[in-house]
């Protein structure tokens, strides 16, 4: 340990308030090292981690989370996420996992994929839900709505929102008025029902049963997953648990981005000084280590678990466990989801310094690039973005723009092959049987690309 140590002295002014005490540096590191071990964290680096189905399920377990999204401009987000971590990925595999074998479910404001054998904690969660004005207003608002919406569930099994908001219609109960206040949320539907649908699969009396398409179709959570009722947690191991959970999901977690995802998992708010006594805690127990990034103004937390991966990156080897699957990201680039756990703004421009611009929701004349930009990755690097679109009627797989970061990497011709073979990849996998590509920041454009496909 000797080796890795630093300076003690030095103090993580920037990450806690400086009258508390604070844990020095277990073991400093170069940007490049932090960046390759997040990416292999996340199963990105140095290629696809996992295969198949079983892969998917290990994948979800690892990540920790993968955020949904049904935005279907190509792929949806969860499945290009998946697609670029997992050797052989097709979104049934998915479906399987979630809906036929139970081992993960869909839940949360920011809409994720978790592992089931979570579900206990994440009651806690949901009972909180239920104090939140949002939930509080909506009761108000609707009266008797939520036993009528419950009682139709239990009475016909499965539905979705809108075979609930057809039911009451049909009963002679008005279900499509609008609800005001905060208790509109974030939820997009007009209809009460639909709305008070969406609140009990929140605090945890509805879960999802299936998804037809992308809609979702609830069911009484006692029949979806009886046994997480069947266990009660006293609220230190739930918050213990999240705490080690957000440390695992950031990877190389700040005080301020820990205290973030922590309130997320908790649903209140986690203060500096808590959270800085939480991490300390996790410091002290050695369950967490401070790391130092060449660069960075703030210090990270690592989980403990993860100091012998950094420690051979930091040799220039490959962790144990770190198998490729397939061509490696050196070998074929990898097209990132925008909502990639890579991508996030912050992440992106601290670590790879890479610029990431999300411009769906922006009318076309203010974007500077287009509706779904995706990240290029090459090797351990963010070198460039996309812009596709799926046209399934013709299965061509349109590519508005190629912009690189870099102009020098158009005369590299093991990038522009790496280039070439993941795109083909990319519209392999969503059954394009030819690529268009219309713009590039290169000298040559298309005609410096092997877009053929077999």
């Amino acid at each position: 340990m000797a080796s890795d140590a630093i300076d003690p002295a030095r103090r993580l002014q920037s990450c806690y308030p400086p009258t508390m005490n604070t844990p020095p540096p277990e073991i400093s590191i170069s940007n490049q090292v932090a960046r390759q071990f997040l990416l292999g964290r996340q199963g990105l680096w140095p290629g696809r981690r996992w295969r198949g189905k079983a892969g998917t399920r290990t994948a979800i377990e690892t990540l920790q989370s993968v955020q949904m999204d049904p935005v279907t401009i190509v792929a949806r987000s969860h499945d290009l996420a998946l697609w670029n971590r997992v050797e052989g990925y097709q979104p049934q595999h998915l479906q399987k996992v979630m809906y036929d074998d139970r081992n993960a479910f869909d839940y949360g404001g920011v809409l994720s994929v978790l592992p089931t054998s979570e579900l206990p904690h994440w009651r806690l969660h949901m009972e909180r839900r239920r104090s939140d004005s949002t939930f509080l207003e909506l009761i108000t608002d609707t009266g008797d709505l939520p036993q009528e919406v419950m009682a139709l569930v239990e009475q016909h099994g499965p539905l979705s929102a809108k075979e609930v908001t057809r039911l009451l219609v049909e009963s002679g109960r008005e279900a499509r008025s609008t609800i005001s206040g905060s208790a509109r949320g974030s939820y997009r539907s007009k209809s009460a029902a639909g709305r008070v649908v969406y609140q009990l699969w929140l605090t945890g009396e509805l879960m999802t049963h299936h998804r037809d398409g992308f809609e979702r179709v609830v069911d009484l959570a006692e029949r979806v997953d009886p046994q997480s009722l069947l266990q009660t947690l006293p609220e230190a191991d739930t918050e213990h648990f999240f705490a080690l959970k957000a440390l695992r999901r950031l990877g190389l977690a700040t005080l301020r981005s820990w205290r973030n995802t922590m309130s997320y998992y908790l649903n209140r708010s986690v203060k500096a000084p808590e959270g800085a006594d939480w991490l300390a805690k996790l410091v002290d127990d050695e369950l967490a280590v401070v790391v130092d990034v060449e660069g960075h103004k703030s210090s990270y937390f690592l989980p403990a678990e993860e100091l012998k991966r950094l420690r051979r990156l930091r040799k220039g080897a490959i962790p144990g466990g770190w198998t490729c699957h397939g061509p490696s990201t050196s070998d074929e680039v990898r097209l990132l989801s925008p909502l990639d756990h890579i991508a996030s703004r912050e992440r992106a421009q601290a670590f790879f310094g890479f610029e990431q611009i999300w411009e769906i929701y922006k009318p076309a004349p203010e974007r500077r690039y287009g509706p779904y930009t995706m990240p290029l990755l090459f090797g351990d690097e963010l070198v460039g973005r996309v812009d596709p679109r799926l046209d399934r009627a013709t299965s061509t797989m349109h590519i508005n723009g190629i912009w690189l970061e870099d102009p020098d990497l158009e005369s590299d011709e093991s990038f522009m092959g790496a280039l070439s073979a993941g795109l083909r990849s990319f519209a392999t996998f969503h059954e394009a049987t030819s690529i268009e590509v219309y713009q590039t920041s290169f000298k040559g454009g298309a005609d410096h690309l092997n877009l053929e496909l077999a």
